[in-house]
């Protein structure tokens, strides 16, 4: 049974303005930058790349294995648990976007100059799938954090992006273990 998402709110300094989304973008590095964009209501995430140069830029977009598979893609989770009665556990997820595959083929796209290439992932499904352990996401406070890298390609960009970390609530009536950690803007 998938949790179900009530409401997902930005609590932290790296969200521009009143979004209905927040978002954070990393550091543009070889005119490539990345941004992460939280869909409130389902805990979706954007990933982007944006071509912030002059020239195109092409890149490894996915994998094709039957499905798309986000290989240079990682989502980086980081959430306060209850150990005992005190809230001073540090659950840690690398969402890992690929999975097993027999077959695949690597997709790469060219971004022209102001151009922008966007993915979606479904966070919750993907934390599911046993690469992932399995686990069930739900309410709570979320640190996230989101990486493009690619390296060893000659024909591609090369390099590592990663965005500030967001921090976010999803509140769920179902969940008995959320918690809030002393100075949750800094945890």
């Amino acid at each position: 049974m998938r949790p179900v998402v009530a409401a997902l709110l930005c609590l932290c300094s790296a969200v521009a303005g009143a979004s209905p989304n927040p978002s954070v973008t990393s550091k543009p590095s070889g005119d490539l930058e990345l941004t992460a964009t939280v869909q409130p209501e389902v805990m979706k995430v954007q990933l982007a790349l944006h071509n912030v140069g002059k020239k195109p830029i092409t890149v490894r977009s996915y994998i094709n294995a039957g499905e798309r598979h986000y290989d240079p893609f990682e989502i980086v989770l980081e959430w306060p648990g209850l150990d005992g009665k005190a809230c001073t556990k540090r659950n840690h997820l690398d969402l890992e976007l690929s999975d097993a595959r027999k077959k695949s083929a690597a997709v790469d796209e060219t971004i022209q100059p102001g151009q922008s290439l966007v993915h979606e992932i479904d966070v919750p499904a993907w934390a599911k799938r046993g690469v992932n352990g399995g686990t069930v996401l739900g309410g709570g406070y979320y640190k996230v954090t989101a990486r493009y890298r690619v390296s060893g390609e000659k024909a591609l960009w090369n390099g590592l992006l990663e965005t500030p970390a967001l921090h976010l609530v999803a509140l769920d009536q179902a969940r008995t273990d959320m918690c809030k950690p002393a100075a949750w803007d800094t945890w």
